[in-house]
């Protein structure tokens, strides 16, 4: 890969495989969890989602175990398999006579109807739920429940409706947050590619800055101010404190014009930033 083509950012197999070589772990991961991060509130609907982002997050900063990580990556797994979308392998959808969290917010984007349903299971699965339910000894052989038993089940928000593209969209995001703990991996380009609301080339800029022109932060730029800012910049997400970081990088001694532009443009930026990261330090 060029400058000139890393700055146009166009073909993301190319910009991929290049940081697979020669990015560092960490600077991959919150890559995938700022893009995540970016499309929280609208794509990201479960629970076990979310925390597979938040445990990556801290993991690279040394604060989740490996073990979390695994925990947090299988349930992840189980949400991108997709059968929150799938009425004959629905799960239950209420914890404790409420709706589950996962559903309501499918339910606050569209994708199912308010009225609960009910729908005979005739696969094995569903038969052996029948089963358990009654208490008959389970059988994947024979189904005991002819057409014309009444026995059925009742679900609420079982029945999806909408567009399939929405469907889609949720279960990209899905995957996505299963995998982000792994950082980098050349065939994400595709699923990126599918997503249609993932960030688009100024996240690649904010944590990755220019590989090409990698800039080396002077110790005296690390001055008690500086820091305290950008680990609280850092920490807190609060990136409107950039220009006053800018300010205080100024005072410090720093001139690089990179570095104070990127502070003082408007954004967007995520945590992994390159100006946070050279003035803490990390890599």
């Amino acid at each position: 890969m060029t400058e000139a083509e890393w700055h146009q950012c166009e073909d993301l197999r190319a910009v991929f495989t290049f940081l697979c070589e020669n990015a560092p772990q960490r600077k991959g991961v919150l890559y995938m969890c700022g893009g995540l991060r970016h499309v929280w509130d609208r794509w990201l609907y479960a629970d076990a989602s979310r925390n597979a982002v938040e445990v990556a997050e801290r993991a690279v900063d040394g604060r989740a175990t490996q073990d979390e990580v695994l925990r947090s990556v299988h349930a992840a797994e189980r949400i991108a398999l997709g059968y929150d979308f799938d009425p004959a392998l629905v799960r239950d959808h209420r914890e404790g006579g409420r709706k589950h969290p996962d559903i309501q917010r499918l339910i606050e984007r569209g994708v199912f109807g308010g009225d609960e349903v009910e729908f005979r299971l005739r696969s094995m699965h569903g038969a052996n739920q029948l089963r358990r339910i009654k208490g008959v000894p389970e059988d994947e052989s024979t189904d005991p429940f002819p057409e014309d038993d009444q026995v059925k089940t009742r679900f609420t928000y079982a029945n999806p409706i909408g567009d399939p593209n929405q469907r889609d969209q949720f279960l990209s995001a899905a995957r996505l947050a299963a995998v982000c703990s792994r950082g980098f991996i050349v065939w994400l380009h595709l699923e990126i590619k599918r997503f249609h609301d993932w960030p688009d080339s100024w996240l690649l800029r904010c944590i990755f800055g220019n590989p090409f022109r990698p800039v080396t932060f002077s110790p005296a730029w690390r001055s008690e101010t500086t820091v305290s800012l950008a680990n609280g910049i850092y920490e807190e997400r609060a990136f409107d404190r950039l220009p006053i970081l800018a300010d205080a990088l100024e005072e410090a001694g720093c001139d690089h014009t990179d570095v104070l532009t990127h502070c003082r443009g408007l954004g967007p930026h995520a945590r992994g930033c390159w100006v946070v990261d050279g003035v803490l330090g990390k890599s």
